[in-house]
């Protein structure tokens, strides 16, 4: 069913076609004659300047020839085993700790780790729902026309006084074929109406048509199109029915009424309205009968009745041609309403979810990473050398958790690595020697850092990391002396400027771009101002994707038309707009 508006509302046919004018504005204006909006390029809210930026990626720490021995708050450490210069060999104890605390704080990690993927699993439900959704589309139904001339809607004489309403044609099976009908004015639908317009069946699709001055002459002043549903229900007969239900549905009730029960008296009995009998002899009145004490009478269960619900969904209702046995309808546009979104507003609530779950994986990742370290800690309450070399430092635990630091580092002429990803649009802005910046997720306290390798070859099954999910992305590696304060098997973040602007082009809003078979193209304006569909070269992304480097095919003079939409086809009629009013409409 090709849904429309629900709208909770006392209904006559004249208050349907006050309520459903504003609709029609809105439907007429989709028409596929209409002019397709052209927006020029040099307007900001389409493309931007780049003078490069800064591009993030992030990675595990680990070590060569170095070990760090950080703390945790709940480590009470009850020995520090060696000085800072001493020589020690792998399997040397470094420090000693009290276990108890720690027990709990492994709990604590594994249950958080527990909840975060609870909330990926949701996320990524959420995500596949996304995908699925289709988008509000506006079909042109074709023009041809049948075989044999077709019924219109125009009526045989006037409606009686007697005659609310007149069905002129019309199956009622589909938007494409309803039951039309003529109502007067001051029609009023209530559950008679619609049980004679359903004729013994559960649904109709039915067009109200209200002409002016209920006359048959008269100009259509509206067409209604309604989808109408009836749905029995059982309810109590003394319940108090009442029309509506919330939101945006709307039922009709059949009004219940019940026979009143006899008046009381005080006493429990039922008042007689005649007055007690007299004897003709005597004239004295003969004394009532003793009644027993009233009891509570037994509950009994109240009665149940049957009522039809009628939903009814507003749709659409151009002018009406009846079709013949070809179902031809003659042409027109057909709403799909679908998810009820827009194209671009599907497009946001995925990017924004992909967002989500990227977030909660990295959280996890890192959540994992801690659970690792914590359970070697918890092991036997002593942390040992895991490399020859000399202890380079050592401070008291309460300096060492004050500031953040290893309590204990033991190099053996080596430093800390770290690797990233970047996606092979950006590969050029990482080279050999590059500087890049650290920063240590845990503590917060950021390093200089060289990259001292990148791959020839992508990651395997790469997925979505952070940019275009259809791009590999290839690892490089950034070494980073032995004097930063990092431990291994923690997450660090890094940070590396491009330089420059790649040369050539400009960079255009990534929604304006269109992909097809690998080919990338946009809907612009020509001489003739009709759209045409022309075939662009891109280059990098920037902004997370946001803009799209355009090398070939567009130049910042031309306008160009948002990708989706009626009336969206080559040799469209164009007219120029502000992209202010595209976006106040996605």
């Amino acid at each position: 069913m090709k849904k429309g508006k629900k709208l909770c509302i006392s209904i006559t046919a004249g208050v349907l076609a006050v309520g459903l004018a504003a609709g029609g504005g809105v439907y007429l204006a989709r028409q596929g004659g209409d002019p397709v909006h052209v927006y020029n390029i040099t307007e900001n809210m389409i493309y931007t300047d780049y003078w490069g930026d800064s591009n993030y990626s992030s990675g595990m720490v680990t070590t060569d020839r170095l070990q760090t021995v950080f703390l945790s708050a709940t480590q009470e450490v009850t020995a520090v085993n060696v000085q800072e210069g001493q020589r020690v060999t792998a399997g040397t104890a470094l420090i000693t700790y009290d276990t108890t605390l720690s027990q709990l704080s492994l709990d604590r990690q594994e249950l958080e780790i527990q909840r975060n993927k609870l909330r990926l699993e949701d996320a990524q439900d959420q995500l596949a729902a996304i995908r699925r959704m289709k988008p509000i589309s506006y079909t042109t139904r074709p023009t041809t026309r049948p075989t044999t001339a077709p019924t219109t809607s125009q009526p045989d004489g006037d409606l009686g006084e007697d005659e609310a309403y007149r069905v002129l044609g019309g199956a009622g099976t589909s938007e494409a074929n309803p039951k039309v009908v003529w109502a007067k004015q001051d029609t009023t639908f209530n559950d008679q109406l619609m049980e004679e317009l359903l004729g013994g069946d559960t649904s109709i699709y039915l067009v109200v048509e209200l002409r002016e001055g209920d006359r048959a002459s008269g100009e259509v002043e509206s067409r209604i199109g309604m989808y109408i549903q009836q749905e029995p229900e059982q309810v109590t007969a003394a319940a108090n029915l009442s029309a509506g239900g919330g939101g945006y549905s709307l039922s009709l009730l059949t009004e219940v009424t019940t026979e009143e029960p006899s008046p009381q008296t005080e006493e429990g009995t039922t008042s007689d309205t005649n007055p007690p009998e007299t004897t003709e002899e005597t004239g004295a009145t003969e004394p009532e009968p003793t009644e027993p004490e009233p009891t509570e009478p037994e509950p009994t269960t109240p009665p149940t009745v049957t009522v039809n619900r009628y939903n009814i969904t507003f749709f659409p209702a151009t002018e009406v041609t009846i079709p013949d046995d070809s179902g031809d309808t003659g042409g027109g546009t057909d709403i799909d309403y679908n998810s009820g979104y827009t194209a671009s507003e599907i497009a946001q609530m995925r990017a924004d979810k992909e967002a989500e779950i990227k977030e909660l994986q990295f959280t996890i990742e890192m959540g994992e990473a801690e659970l690792k370290i914590m359970q070697k800690e918890f092991d036997n309450g002593v942390v040992t050398s895991e490399i020859d070399g000399y202890v380079v430092s050592v401070l008291s635990p309460e300096e060492a958790l004050a500031n953040n630091e290893p309590v204990v580092k033991v190099s053996g002429g080596g430093g800390f690595l770290l690797q990233g990803t970047v996606s092979e649009l950006r590969r050029n802005s990482v080279t050999l020697g590059q500087t890049v910046q650290v920063m240590n997720y845990e503590t917060g306290m950021s390093y200089e850092g060289i990259v001292t390798e990148v791959s020839q070859y992508p990651v395997p099954n790469s997925g979505y990391m952070g940019g275009n999910p259809n791009v590999s992305y290839y690892p490089f590696t950034v070494t980073i002396d032995e004097s930063a304060n990092l431990e291994a098997g923690t997450y660090a973040e890094i940070t590396y400027t491009t330089a420059q602007p790649q040369a050539g082009g400009f960079y255009l809003d990534s929604a304006f771009i269109r992909n097809e078979n690998g080919k990338s193209f946009v809907y612009v304006k020509n001489t003739e101002d009709k759209l045409e569909k022309r075939e662009i070269t891109i280059g990098m992304t920037i902004y997370d994707g946001r803009y799209t480097q355009v090398l070939e095919g567009l130049t910042i003079g031309d306008s160009i038309a948002f990708p989706y939409g009626s009336g969206l086809r080559e040799g469209a009629p164009t007219e120029e707009a502000q992209v202010s009013e595209l976006y106040e409409t996605m």
